[in-house]
């Protein structure tokens, strides 16, 4: 019902030429403000709409990191687990910078130990850029990773934290900022896996 009471105002955004365009605008701009405030983001942190959910946002980040210049990849390297989405492996890979992936432990959960080895290696060095990207919850079985420790871990080396909520964000909460060291750096979301979020943009 909600969708049929504004499907008669919908036009494209960025335009005041008309009143339906400004409309659909301001809903935009009022999805973006309740957004924020469902993942605790601060005033540094923002809301891209990029499309195709977290799929177009991992590839939009990709860009926004210049990892596809030759002097940035080769200065930066890429940690992923065994337990990521397609779409949270091949753009990184896609740009030919160093991907490591981190193995599971007995339990099969990503191994926090390795990690942290990997991290101290290369923080030590202290010749590449860190990043680990991880998904919050598998897409095939469900295991969540523990958010918040994790990016408190991989801050102390100085890397940066992305998190894929693809599969978790219906169901779990989200905290950008639960404390500045277990901030997330980005955080993807499909917004069409949520009710009613089909056909929805992500």
């Amino acid at each position: 019902e909600e969708i049929i009471l504004v499907i008669f105002s919908y036009a494209n955004t960025h335009s005041e030429n008309n009143a339906c365009a400004l409309q659909t605008t301001k809903y935009r701009e009022g999805s973006r403000t309740l957004i924020k405030r469902c993942v605790n983001a601060t005033n540094d942190d923002v809301v891209i709409f990029t499309g195709s959910g977290s799929t177009a946002a991992i590839n939009k980040l990709v860009d926004v990191l210049q990892l596809k210049d030759e002097t940035v990849r080769r200065r930066t390297v890429v940690f992923i687990s065994t337990f990521e989405h397609h779409s949270n492996i091949l753009p990184w890979r896609e740009t030919g910078v160093e991907v490591i992936r981190i193995p599971n432990n007995t339990q099969g959960l990503m191994d926090d130990n390795f990690l942290t080895n990997q991290l101290k290696k290369y923080h030590d060095e202290g010749e590449k850029r860190i990043i680990c990207t991880f998904n919050a919850a598998s897409n095939v079985t469900g295991i969540r990773t523990d958010v918040d420790n994790i990016s408190t871990l991989v801050h102390q080396y100085r890397g940066l934290i992305f998190w894929d909520y693809a599969a978790a964000a219906p169901y779990v909460k989200i905290d950008m900022n639960p404390s500045e060291i277990a901030a997330k750096d980005a955080v993807f979301i499909s917004t069409h896996k949520f009710v009613g979020g089909p056909a929805a943009p992500g």
